[in-house]
């Protein structure tokens, strides 16, 4: 290699090494320029998300339930339409979710119920419609119920 040559060479890899710094200077800062991710894709810690807020409304009712069996469930959707209505469908499995290792059912016929309303008006409604007394009353929309006999 000639004298004349090793500067030339010195020079070509000084300006690649510049553009690799560039690139990757670059590279670093590109995270700005990607739109930011929708909520639902956003981590929420447990004790905020909707599923464990939902499940502690049941905590006040527990103590009152036996360990094991079968419970009814009532709710501000009619028995019939309840698998039909997206609402009231959810709200159901995550009651029977809240409850595990309970097994709550569509059903008004158990000895002991689960009242789950969202309105005030359609508990009022469904607990004198339904000649269902209540045991024992959460305050947040959560009852916990038996049939009332003659």
């Amino acid at each position: 290699m000639s004298a004349a040559q090793a500067p030339a060479r010195r020079d070509h890899r000084l300006a690649r090494g510049v553009w690799y710094l560039l690139l990757a200077l670059l590279a670093a800062r590109m995270h700005h320029l990607r739109p930011p991710k929708p909520d639902g894709f956003r981590w929420i810690a447990p004790a905020q998300n909707y599923i464990s807020r939902y499940e502690r409304r049941f905590n006040a009712v527990k103590e009152y339930l036996p360990a094991h069996g079968r419970i009814g469930y009532v709710s501000d959707v009619p028995a019939e339409r309840l698998m039909d209505d997206f609402d009231g469908s959810m709200y159901f499995y995550l009651t029977q979710y809240a409850l595990v290792p309970l097994q709550v059912v569509n059903s008004t016929s158990e000895p002991l119920m689960i009242g789950n309303f969202h309105s005030p008006e359609a508990a009022r409604r469904t607990l004198t419609e339904g000649d269902l007394s209540v045991i024992h009353d959460c305050r947040n929309g959560v009852f916990l119920l038996k049939e009332t006999t003659p």
